[in-house]
């Protein structure tokens, strides 16, 4: 029994802390690395979304003249069709610029009977020409087929590198006669991805060099002290290791702690501690998930979850919600007016819908749910329009905050929620471009 004894120079304590502290470092690491493809891939998923939305929207508002894009060319510049289209595209570029410039470019493009892709009307400072060639990808050909389709992969021209989403325009016969083409530069797209991601792998860091460190710090102090201790308690070893496997079956004693018992209850004590950190900050990261930092609202995140759920035999409607000139307030006032803006609307809708049913889904849009009549939800906006004009009266702001809005319900003949969203979509940047017609930005 004493030679055994020796072979364990180590005690129970020791062997335990020596096996738990790696395995909480790993599982630090592996929460960190989920936790940061989780949010890379809904940051992407969130952003094709939007360009899809952007792209499907705009292809909405050329439908007035579906009948006629398809024939159009070169010579055609200067008609009234040709003419209405370029400025539908051109208002809403300068409506959808976004707070960071994301949106880089809006154009029309077209498949050829060779099956090989043209630029038509290009409203931008440095435009395509007309039939000039455009390459192929799989998010063009997608639209070309009639699907709205996002690139995953960056595409570099003369312009720029660029993540493109197209979406068809279709005939009164569906055929798909004009493609419109969104572009989001390629830089902002990476930033935006990685900069949610960035915090929770600095903080993962931390918790596995802290992990490092401190369970370095307690295995030198415990194995000083079983040093010390080990010539008076190897009878006891054999108790250490009954008493471990009990306390496995049962809950840590309220009771004061024994003497004999001190190191095996202080690390069971440490492991539940460090378990229950882990699960606090698990459930934190759910539920930030679910509010976003800054409007203190639903998160995009809680936004799809929720239209997921949707059923589509209920009645409800979505009103969109976009600030007018947000960039030019970010970029006159600085970019802490800009997000004062942002939280300024989201309180005053706050005061007036329902809280749970209102979503920060991008930028300066918000989407809010309503469950009711179409007629309550026309009172509903009219109140927030009145609460809008009474923050302007006494918020000392130094510019007027104006926004735009769109309101559809769900409808038999729609699809899937998205088609209740397009059409919202568009009455709302309908409505914003009527007033760019007769506003400036700053006034």
């Amino acid at each position: 029994m004493e030679a055994k004894k020796r072979k364990h120079p180590l005690s129970v304590s020791l062997v335990l802390l020596l096996i738990m502290v790696p395995f909480i470092v790993v599982l630090t690491a592996g929460l960190g690395t989920t936790l940061a493809v989780q949010s890379i891939t809904s940051q992407k998923a969130m952003i094709s979304d939007k360009t899809i939305e952007m792209a499907t929207t705009a292809a909405e508002l050329i439908k007035p003249y579906r009948d006629e894009v398809g024939s159009l060319q070169a010579e055609d510049e200067g008609t009234p069709t040709y003419q209405a289209v370029h400025d539908i595209l051109a208002a809403f570029r300068i409506a959808n610029a976004g707070t960071s410039g994301e949106l880089a470019f809006i154009y029309g493009c077209r498949e050829k009977a060779d099956h090989t892709f043209e630029f038509t009307i290009d409203p931008s400072d440095d435009p395509a020409e007309f039939g000039e060639a455009l390459e192929e990808t799989y998010a063009i050909r997608q639209a070309a087929e009639g699907k709205a389709a996002f690139d995953k992969e960056p595409y570099t021209d003369r312009w720029g590198t660029f993540y493109s989403a197209y979406a068809p325009v279709f005939d009164s016969q569906n055929r798909v006669v004009m493609i419109i083409g969104i572009d989001v530069w390629a830089n902002w797209y990476n930033e935006s991805v990685w900069s949610h991601s960035r915090a929770i792998i600095i903080i993962s860091s931390i918790a596995i060099v802290s992990g490092i460190v401190l369970g370095s710090l307690i295995a030198g102090h415990i194995s000083k002290r079983m040093r010390v201790l080990l010539n008076e308690f190897n009878d006891l070893e054999e108790d250490v290791r009954l008493l471990t496997a009990d306390i496995k079956e049962t809950e840590v004693s309220p009771e004061p702690v024994k003497p004999e018992g001190d190191e095996v209850l202080a690390l069971r004590a440490k492991i539940r501690s460090a378990q229950q950190e882990l699960h606090d900050y698990i459930e934190y990261t759910k539920q930030a998930a679910y509010v976003d930092p800054l409007a203190h609202v639903g998160s995009r995140a809680r936004y799809t979850e929720r239209i997921d759920a949707l059923d589509m035999d209920q009645r409800f409607g979505v009103l969109i919600v976009d600030i007018n000139d947000l960039k030019y307030t970010n970029d006159t006032f600085g970019h802490d007016m800009g997000d004062t803006s942002i939280a300024s609307v989201a309180n005053i809708l706050k005061s007036v819908f329902v809280e749970e049913d209102i979503f920060r889904i991008g930028g300066d849009e918000m989407a809010v749910l309503f469950f009711g009549s179409e007629e309550e939800a026309k009172k509903r906006i009219e109140e927030f329009g009145d609460a809008l004009r009474e923050f302007n009266e006494i918020s000392g702001l130094p510019y007027v905050l104006s926004v735009a809005t769109g309101l559809a319900f769900a409808e038999k003949e729609d699809r899937g929620y998205s088609d209740v969203f397009r059409r919202a979509d568009a009455r709302m940047y309908q409505n914003k471009i009527e007033y760019h017609k007769t506003h400036k930005p700053g006034e």
